[in-house]
């Protein structure tokens, strides 16, 4: 019987992913445009501030990283919080790497990598 699924997308996650965001590769912020997307958030949002500390300076960090260095439920940030980052022209997204990581068995894992995109598709 053969698999009638498709393949995962190279796109990054759905509900982030439409064709008005054109996006190739996160972006690398400075520390003013990190510290201007850092204050956009609401003083409670303990986990979606320290995603957006870490990830302007580490663009394509692996899903495992940001768990183990953040604590933070990745899709739940980017859902929740995008409306806040998106004024100023970012927003938090993943895209499958072009080379699946691996885990400690030598497995395809399913991690993605993760960043902030701009808004006007890459820098």
């Amino acid at each position: 019987m053969s698999d009638k699924r498709k393949p995962p997308s190279d796109k990054g996650s759905q509900q982030q992913n439409t064709s008005k965001y054109i996006k190739k590769l996160p972006v690398k912020l400075d520390k003013k445009a990190g510290d201007i997307l850092y204050n956009a958030l609401p003083s409670r949002a303990n986990q979606a501030k320290r995603l957006v500390k870490y990830l302007p300076f580490n663009p394509d960090s692996p899903t495992n990283r940001l768990n183990k260095g953040s604590g933070v439920n990745l899709s739940d940030i980017a859902k929740k919080y995008n409306k806040y980052l998106k004024p100023h022209g970012y927003f938090v997204d993943c895209r499958k790497p072009s080379i699946p990581i691996k885990n400690s068995y030598g497995e395809d894992s399913g991690q993605y990598l993760w960043g902030i995109y701009s808004l006007k598709g890459g820098e």
